[in-house]
């Protein structure tokens, strides 16, 4: 399982048209790549939107925040 946490500065990101990167966007994005690691998943997102904007480095008009992390189970001993 996996949680992903973001300021709106990721889905309100825009390409040189003004139009947001979306919510929508985002969903079909973390779809697409769910069974990469968290350090994987959030530098996926952050080339996706640097590509969505049009821009060569991280200038953009509102901040962007991600954060994943992911449970793997956890682990009991019997005393």
């Amino acid at each position: 399982d996996k949680i992903l946490l973001y300021t709106d500065g990721i889905t309100e990101a825009k390409n040189p048209d003004k139009e947001l990167f979306g919510d929508d966007r985002l969903i079909e994005l973390i779809k697409m790549n769910v069974n990469l690691s968290p350090k994987n998943l959030c530098l996926k997102i952050f080339e996706s939107i640097l590509s969505y904007t049009e821009k060569k480095e991280s200038n953009f008009e509102d901040d962007i925040t991600i954060l994943v992390t992911e449970f793997e189970g956890m682990s009991f001993e019997a005393d």
